[in-house]
């Protein structure tokens, strides 16, 4: 009887651009149609982790060539695009279940070590289970992946320069504006760096924040989890002129915001300043708006700098989580091949 593969396909920050992946993107309330999908396909272990930076879906199947061409063609159709090549990612057997692993220790994600995705892995997992598409094998290596997760976090400080970097923009937001509970913010974008700032400035005080993306359905579970209110399109240079802080988050390799906005924003606040958060990867800042006077611009870069968290270090601990990972990978492996073959397997792998 065919043993089945681990399989995994998708699209993430490095190899799709912003457009690509927010038209792939699925929405919570298109989930459990989709998993219909997947099941009229012949999937009945399977997970779709749907975020502003990756669309991708773990499965097992027996034949991983068909499982990979199935699953290629149902996120393709999303995009109206036949044919996508190398912007959707396959990858089978180890090297899938060692992406697992990445995704929830945070060292597949734009910041490293941001504590976000290990939520949303989680709250994937839940949907699975709803849909009744958490089969043994995945249920099992995902229980493996949480813990090496939590080891991470606790073994090692890659968590630190994401938190810091929030800090850091808490503690100029209040040099700028002082008491946060008087200030108003926007997100534009819901990346997920920009998340992470928003929601570490709202639980300092800052509770009037709207967040502002052309995409609602993708936006709208970022507002959600901070729990905040959208903002319309239609209003945008309003609120941009009525927001203190600015955090921009979108990543499109393009401006978010241009300095014709912040001028005409200024103005009408009468040049009250704005403090505004580049959290872009890349960056989404007009340059030229930093020659503004009255805004005060600061990138991530600019953020860790206050909170002196060094390059060397952070490559230090990402290569002591990838260890652990490793680690734990391979333990699975040989439990999952043990179950499988008996004593009668030979010739396991060495490395994960």
């Amino acid at each position: 009887m065919p043993v089945p593969i681990h399989v995994a396909v998708g699209a993430n920050h490095k190899s799709a651009s912003l457009d690509l992946r927010e038209q792939m993107f699925v929405s919570r309330d298109e989930t459990p149609a989709f998993y219909e999908i997947l099941k009229g396909r012949g999937f009945h272990d399977a997970l779709l982790l749907s975020t502003c930076d990756r669309v991708e879906v773990h499965a097992t199947h027996e034949s991983p060539a068909v499982a990979t061409g199935i699953l290629r063609d149902l996120l393709a159709s999303r995009t109206g695009v036949s044919d996508l090549g190398e912007r959707l990612y396959a990858l089978t057997d180890r090297a899938a279940m060692r992406q697992l692993f990445a995704i929830a220790a945070s060292l597949d994600s734009l910041v490293v070590g941001e504590p976000q995705v290990l939520g949303q892995l989680k709250e994937s997992h839940r949907r699975a289970v709803a849909a009744d598409m958490m089969g043994r094998t995945l249920e099992r290596r995902l229980q493996a992946v949480y813990g090496a997760a939590k080891r991470v976090r606790n073994e090692t400080r890659i968590g630190e320069r994401p938190v810091s970097i929030a800090s850091a923009a808490v503690e100029v937001a209040r040099d700028v504006h002082g008491d946060l509970k008087r200030v108003k913010g926007l997100l534009l974008g819901p990346g997920e760096a920009g998340e992470l700032i928003a929601g570490r400035l709202k639980r300092n005080g800052l509770n009037d924040l709207r967040l502002l993306h052309q995409r609602p359905a993708l936006a709208q579970s970022v507002a959600e989890r901070l729990e905040i209110a959208m903002a319309s399109s239609e209003d945008r240079q309003a609120e941009i002129a009525a927001a203190d802080v600015l955090i921009l988050s979108v990543g499109a390799g393009r401006h978010a915001v241009t300095r014709e906005e912040l001028e005409a924003a200024l103005k009408a606040r009468r040049r009250r300043p704005i403090f505004v958060i580049d959290a872009g990867v890349p960056p989404d800042a007009d340059p030229a708006i930093d020659q503004l006077d009255d805004v005060f611009l600061y990138n991530l870069d600019h953020l860790e700098r206050i909170a002196v968290t060094g390059r060397v270090g952070r490559e230090d601990e990402a290569s002591a989580a990838w260890t652990i990972v490793d680690q734990a990978g391979q333990r699975l492996l040989h439990r999952w091949r043990a179950t499988r073959c008996g004593s009668g397997c030979h010739g396991l792998a060495q490395s994960f």
